[in-house]
């Protein structure tokens, strides 16, 4: 019987073995998977980032072009103000001094015209 019980035990040991190896096996392809899901996942996440990234960099150009031209419109329009104020600064000039020539010529060498009190 001698015999049969070193079978037995060898059978038995590499049993034991088989279900070690089958374990690590299993425990290895399960890390394996949760990694591979884990890369999937941050994979699709960096490729979201990207186009979001993308999206967001779009925008941004489109804001900056568009306060560029507001910028532009809002120079030119500065501009235009700045010639009206000149032209009516040069009117007022005018103005002054055709009033300035006009109080000249009535008052005459010897001053103001006398008003009446009417009394």
């Amino acid at each position: 019987m001698h015999g049969v019980d070193t079978n037995l035990l060898f059978s038995f040991i590499l049993g034991i073995l088989g279900i070690l190896v089958s374990v690590v096996i299993w425990a290895a392809s399960t890390h394996a998977a949760r990694v591979q899901a884990r890369e999937a996942r941050l994979s699709r996440e960096a490729l979201i980032d990207v186009e979001t990234l993308n999206q967001i960099k779009k925008v941004y150009e489109s804001a900056i072009a568009q306060l560029e031209d507001e910028v532009r419109r809002l120079r030119a329009e500065a501009r235009t103000f700045e010639e009206k104020a000149l032209a009516l600064e040069t009117e007022l000039q005018h103005l002054r001094d055709r009033i300035e020539k006009n109080h000249v010529q009535e008052s005459g060498p010897q001053g103001p015209p006398e008003r009446d009190s009417g009394q």
